[in-house]
């Protein structure tokens, strides 16, 4: 079986990213549908439903890859392609009617991220970036890469869910 390049599963990611994204956005009168709330936190019914999105658009794809969605999933350390997806990114800016919040797309091939994007629907625009190419923002939100920035590591650490990213110039 041929492997996935890091294009294929960006523009995979791309497309999952879009999907919760956009069901997020058409949905956002539903913004105060709370599914939990904890102390700092708030978990909505259109988390749940944005990650079936994206899961959906992922699995659609790549059916035997696994998934790690903030809203739970398949996690295993052990996958050779694990998918990790924040649908609503911001969930509290989200719940409150605020524009800065997105919808956060991950992959990682044995255990080093490969590809990710990250769609802020409201503001419409779509950061990407593999692990062999360069970072971009598309103004637009349509993958047309209209800044590029070089990096030289982008690293996932799901105990804390941060990703850290090093960026190296401006273009």
């Amino acid at each position: 079986m041929k492997l996935p390049t890091h294009n294929e599963l960006l523009t995979v990611a791309e497309a999952a990213a879009h999907a919760a994204g956009n069901h997020a956005r058409a949905n956002a009168q539903r913004r105060h549908e709370v599914f939990q709330r904890a102390q700092h936190d708030v978990k909505l019914q259109l988390d749940i439903e944005c990650q079936a999105q994206a899961q959906a658009t992922i699995h659609g794809h790549f059916p035997e890859h696994k998934f790690l969605g903030e809203e739970g999933g398949t996690y295993t350390d052990t996958a050779d392609y694990l998918w990790i997806v924040d649908p609503i990114d911001g969930t509290v800016n989200f719940s409150h009617g605020l524009p800065l919040w997105c919808s956060s797309v991950a992959v990682r091939h044995r255990g080093t991220v490969v590809a990710g994007a990250v769609y802020a629907p409201i503001l419409d625009k779509l950061y990407t970036a593999t692990a062999d190419g360069p970072y971009t923002l598309s103004l637009d939100g349509n993958g047309n890469a209209l800044v590029t920035w070089t990096f030289y590591e982008w690293s996932w650490n799901h105990t804390s869910a941060h990703t850290t990213r090093y960026v190296a110039g401006g273009g």
